[in-house]
């Protein structure tokens, strides 16, 4: 069986683990970096596409949607689905149109004064907010304030150094932050992630714990709303998170390249040998 892999030079960690494994398995593995070469006369059975979030124009996922039109492959995450889904902008646009819970969001490009009055609006609003990087994973430059002054001296040095984009949230009380991991339309695991003491951030790879989540004890609602997102995307893997509130779960985001290697460990599960194996029985 011969996969081909699809993604960036800055490979996330995931790709790397499934070319492992499926060379643990025995089996033909070969990175195509769709940005740099031409998928040329390459004879595979399964595509396997895995891709960060931080390229800002898309064109990686493009050129690879254009070189695939033609070809009959396996695939697991077609590019055309994640384009639909890649950027927290386009995540809010899939809430919205599936009439899904989320957390109503301000995406500021560009100076940030200009939309200063917006900033403040919110801020008023909510008392207490949070900063993410528009396209960004692990957690890494998401900050919650408390302090309008404080909010707008970090939008306007993020801006001088690197014309960031931002997204810019209320802050919303919760009790936790559920992840399923869906796997041809049924929950693979599903767990409940619990911030390290003295963090707001609810990342694996920044301290948080697990706690396991019996697959038929789920939130009903929460397989629904997978069952959406995948039903309009034709995502057949990803992970999905939601807020726990008093008002019930709240979309968070969609992750089509989830990291298995905590979750692997703290299940005692080759994860990555499970999908590939089902994919090769197909």
């Amino acid at each position: 069986m011969n996969f081909l892999i699809s993604t960036t030079k800055n490979q996330p960690p995931t790709a790397s683990l499934f070319r492992q494994t499926a060379v643990e398995l025995g089996h033909e593995v070969e990175f195509w970096f769709p940005e740099e070469e031409p998928l040329g006369t390459r004879d595979f059975d399964n595509f396997l596409c895995f891709y960060t979030a931080l390229n800002y124009d898309d064109s990686d996922l493009t050129q690879a949607i254009e070189a695939l039109n033609s070809h009959p492959f396996n695939f697991l995450n077609h590019p055309a689905s994640l384009l639909k889904v890649r950027g927290k902008d386009k995540q809010g646009d899939l809430f919205k149109s599936l009439s899904l819970p989320y957390i109503p969001s301000l995406i500021l490009e560009g100076d940030p004064m200009v939309k200063s009055e917006l900033v403040k609006n919110l801020f008023d609003f909510a008392g207490k907010i949070i900063i993410k990087p528009f396209r960004g994973n692990k957690g890494i430059g998401v900050s919650i304030y408390e302090n309008l002054s404080l909010v707008e001296k970090r939008l306007q040095d993020d801006f001088l150094r690197s014309d960031q984009r931002w997204l810019i949230q209320p802050w919303m009380e919760n009790t936790g932050e559920v992840r399923v991991l869906f796997y041809d339309n049924n929950p693979l695991l599903a767990f409940r992630k619990k911030s390290a003491e003295g963090s707001f951030l609810n990342n694996l790879g920044q301290g948080s714990m697990i706690e396991d989540i019996a697959t038929n004890q789920v939130d009903r609602n929460l397989l629904e709303m997978c069952s959406k997102i995948a039903g309009h995307t034709g995502l057949r893997y990803f992970a999905a998170d939601f807020l726990e509130t008093e008002n019930g779960p709240v979309c968070l985001e969609v992750n089509t390249s989830p990291g298995l290697i905590y979750t692997s460990k703290f299940y005692k599960r080759n994860l990555a040998k499970e999908i590939l194996e089902h994919e090769i029985k197909k």
